[in-house]
């Protein structure tokens, strides 16, 4: 997730001038259950992470999710439904690992 992120940096920095910042990272499990009614999360296990261009802008959020779904990983703004529905800083390679976790 680390390559991600980074990589995701870079087009953010080159491509729209503007700095992405991590929000969230790794969770423990008491920390997801302050976050969330989800019992399981990909951020309990390393695999995902919360992000967010600065200064915010959503149509260009989109265009980093759309990259990295490109890349083979999943971005939240796609979720469909759970606590997350819409959850456009979340970034997770639930693509390549896809164990039911979120």
């Amino acid at each position: 997730m680390t390559d991600l992120f980074s990589q995701l940096q870079l087009v953010a920095q080159r491509q729209l001038g503007k700095q992405f910042v991590m929000t969230s990272g790794d969770r423990t499990c008491r920390q997801q259950r302050m976050v969330s009614t989800e019992r399981v999360s990909y951020h309990v296990c390393g695999r995902a992470f919360d992000a967010v261009l600065v200064p915010y802008d959503a149509q260009q959020q989109a265009m980093l999710g759309r990259y990295a779904e490109s890349l083979g990983f999943r971005w939240g703004g796609n979720f469909q439904s759970g606590d997350y529905a819409h959850d456009v800083v979340h970034f997770d390679d639930g693509r390549r690992f896809p164990a039911g976790v979120r």
